[in-house]
């Protein structure tokens, strides 16, 4: 694998004989000379400098900044440093600078940052010396952050945190509620910050009213408010949301209702919510307006709500209510909600401007309140021509879905009048309705489909074409139609009852052919036409190479599609430069080829082939070719390596690739860098070479995936970098390659295995008879045991 590095540069900067060489030092401090790296915001940075020039301490100006990491500036002063001596500067000498934090920039969700403190050589800019602080954002704030809803909830643990300028008071910490009286339990004294920060944690009390709440820190001494934060507690979610935003008097409204306590996110079971309304209706008669209030109490904590909105309400003004949920004396919150008052209104649409009969008309009818969609209207359709409802088109007793829409169709009779039809929707609700109207227009229309049987013909084609005359959509019989076709003059006319023409193509002929019918029906002239290409001949040329190398011999083959015996053949091969290099005028043949042999050197970067053909009658077609010339330098890579007799691989194996890098105009170059990747990991390795033609091994990756795997390879000159060529090869992985599929004197192991057995039988077969034909085994014979040793 190649092995990537990161190199680092350092630029350093050395003096010279005209230079002046600056060095020195900075550092942070507090107004004790103390060291010190942490500041709170409006606190201020002192500063110990220490100048060089040229390895002598020396009054020079300088200027001392305080930056952001990225450079910006926000502090900064101008001095000499010799106070108290020359070659030093300290801010802690009565009268001298200091560095500003007060306008430092901290993101607003973090409490500190991170700042430069630079000491330069005023006149230059050069950079002597710098040092790291860390600024503190002053203010006091509640950890964890308020959640989702942006409430704290009785009981929930918090932690107050405070970062101040103020390290040398004595300060105290108090919390009030809206009507600024203390809040027993969350007061805290003599709060003193010697290092500008203080934390404490409690607890909100379990029973805690909800409401704004403020925690102040003060002076202990002159009790100036120096730092604040406003925060609010609650316990419960409370909304109460309407299904729509617009209502007719009399509608019945859904309201949804819910409580859930925030900290657990569960429904609260026990609290009561009640709620206040109030309109404006119409007395009995309508002669005067009324102010109503109402209020109740609901059945439920959770859930849909209905209110019905009295019919008798007033149209110009909305309802109000005002709903509390309320858990205890000290636990309620409040939700209010408008119910609208809308004017209904609608639409219809009959989809399309026009219709013929027969069609298929769409009338789809809307309406709303306002912008809200309105479900539950009642829509009735009348359909009218010249005044008159024409029954079979209109349809009552249809409802609007929850978008507020109603969709019908009705279809147009075959024999449907012509002009303009009226459609008339009416839209109600309770009790009011609106009336809503649109038009379409009923055309009658004809015409005679006329078709070639061929999208294009040759010289001398057969030609056929078919009619079929259409009325209002259907098909319908002719009496007669009359016909005429031809090519660039008349052929032929006449009329007949046949829905067919038939005729021969001249035998010289290309250019176009037509056909044109009319027809008389119910005392409209209908028609109709169609158009064809007439060809000599379809003619493709070829080329048996894409590309060419110098010496190689490049051959285009052309094919020819005609009804033609004869004609002229022509052909031509031209350079880049459009200079003619070849070129012969064969004997006409539907399919042949010519060649031209490459110069060996300085040959054309690209040459083109065309090939012309031409009748006696003027007729022509061409068509051409043109193949480059490889690159100057071209790499081809092949696999090879495998251990198997199928020359697959396993994953982790190792493949010889072999490559070749063929210089075309110049001598091979001394050093390549052949960089190699896979398809399935964009990250490949690099491997330098000395010779433009060898192999190198790569390895496969332990988990390469099972089947083709492409290695490519692209091949750069090692001492410029430059792109040369790329190639790439194909090859198998396959992870359940045994020994057995091993190669053995060229054959699987299995194989080379059983061949073994079978010459050893074979063997065993002529040797065995053969030593037995000679006596070479014996006889077997029977031996006699000794007899037994008498006992002594």
């Amino acid at each position: 694998m190649l092995a990537l590095s990161l190199l680092a540069t350092v630029f350093v900067a050395f003096p010279t004989s005209a230079a002046v060489d600056f060095t020195g030092s900075v550092k942070s401090t507090d107004n004790a000379k103390a060291p010190k790296d942490v500041y709170v915001q409006g606190q201020a940075v002192y500063v110990v400098c220490e100048v060089l020039v040229d390895g002598y301490h020396a009054a020079q100006d300088i200027e001392v900044r305080l930056e952001t990491l990225t450079g910006g500036l926000v502090s900064n002063f101008h001095v000499t440093a010799d106070t108290p001596d020359p070659g030093w500067y300290n801010s802690t000498e009565v009268g001298a600078f200091t560095l500003a934090t007060g306008g430092a920039p901290i993101p607003v969700d973090q409490d500190r940052a991170a700042f430069y403190v630079i000491l330069e050589d005023d006149a230059s800019g050069f950079e002597i010396s710098k040092t790291t602080i860390t600024i503190l954002k002053t203010g006091l704030r509640l950890e964890p952050p308020a959640g989702m809803m942006g409430v704290y909830t009785p009981g929930q643990a918090l932690t107050a945190k405070l970062i101040t300028q103020y390290t040398g008071d004595i300060l105290y910490v108090h919390t009030t509620n809206a009507t600024g009286v203390d809040v027993a339990g969350m007061n805290w004294s003599t709060v003193i910050a010697p290092t500008g920060y203080w934390e404490k944690a409690f607890t909100l009390s379990a029973d805690m009213p909800d409401g704004d709440y403020t925690m102040k820190v003060r002076d202990s001494t002159s009790h100036a408010l120096r730092h604040t934060i406003t925060y609010t507690v609650q316990k419960y979610y409370f909304d109460v949301s309407t299904d729509r935003s617009y209502y007719l008097p009399g509608e019945v409204v859904k309201m949804e209702v819910v409580v859930i306590d925030i900290a657990t996110y569960a429904q609260v079971p026990g609290v009561t919510v009640r709620y206040w309304a109030e309109w404006d209706n119409f007395s009995a008669n309508g002669s005067a307006v009324f102010h109503t209030w109402q209020n109740g109490t609901l059945t439920l904590s959770m859930g849909i709500w209905e209110f019905t909105i009295p019919t008798n309400v007033v149209l110009y003004n909305d309802l109000y209510f005002m709903f509390w949920a309320n858990e205890s004396a000290v636990r309620s919150v409040q939700e209010f909600v408008d119910v609208n008052i809308g004017a209904l209104r609608g639409s219809v649409d009959a989809a399309d401007a026009e219709y013929m009969p027969g069609d298929t008309v769409v009338v789809e009818t809307s309406a709303s309140l306002y912008w809200d969609d309105l479900p539950g209207a009642n829509v009735d359709v009348v359909v009218l021509y010249n005044g008159t409802a024409v029954a079979d088109y209109g349809k009552t007793g249809l409802v609007t879905a929850v978008d507020g829409t109603v969709t019908y169709t009705f279809p147009l009779s075959a024999d449907a009048n012509k002009g303009v039809y009226i459609v008339k929707a009416t839209i109600s609700k309770l009790a009011f309705s609106i009336i809503v109207t649109d038009s379409f227009e009923v055309n009658w229309d004809g015409w005679i489909e006329a078709n070639f049987d061929k999208d294009y013909y040759y010289t001398g084609d057969h030609v056929v074409a078919t009619f079929e005359p259409i009325w209002n959509g259907a098909v319908i019989e002719l009496t007669s139609i009359n016909y005429a076709y031809g090519t660039d003059i008349i052929m032929a006319t006449g009329s007949q009852a046949e829905l067919t023409v038939e005729f021969d193509l001249p035998e010289a002929y290309n250019g176009d052919v037509w056909v044109e019918v009319t027809g008389l029906y119910n005392g409209y002239t209908i028609g109709g036409g169609d158009g064809a290409d007439v060809r000599i001949a379809d003619l493709a040329l070829n080329a048996e190479k894409d590309e060419f190398r110098p010496g190689d011999t490049l051959v285009w083959n052309w094919q020819i599609v005609t009804n033609l015996e004869t004609a002229s053949l022509e052909w031509e091969v031209v350079d880049d430069d459009g200079t003619k290099v070849a070129g012969d005028t064969p004997a006409f043949e539907t399919s042949g080829s010519f060649e031209y042999d490459v110069p060996d050197e300085n040959p054309s970067d690209w040459y083109g082939a065309t090939i012309w053909m031409t009748t006696v009658d003027g007729g022509f077609e061409e068509a051409s070719f043109g193949v480059d010339l490889v690159g100057e330098n071209e790499l081809r890579v092949w696999a090879g390596g495998s251990k198997y007799t199928s020359g697959e691989f396993q994953p982790g194996d190792t493949v010889k690739l072999h490559y070749s890098i063929a210089a075309i105009y110049h001598d091979p170059f001394p050093a390549y860098e052949l960089y190699i990747w896979t398809d399935f990991d964009p990250i490949g390795v690099s491997v330098f070479v000395d010779s433009n033609e060898g192999s190198v091994d790569f390895d496969l990756p332990d988990d390469a995936p099972a089947g083709e795997t492409q290695i490519s390879v692209q091949a750069y000159d090692a001492a410029t970098g430059a792109y040369l060529s790329g190639d790439s090869t194909i090859v198998v992985v396959n992870a359940k390659l045994s020994g057995w599929d091993r190669s053995v004197a060229g054959m699987a192991a299995s194989d080379f295995t059983i061949m073994v057995l079978i010459i050893i039988m074979i063997l065993l077969l002529i040797i065995v008879p053969l030593l037995k034909s000679k006596g070479v085994m014996g006889k077997s014979e029977k031996v006699e045991a000794p007899p037994p040793t008498p006992p002594q």
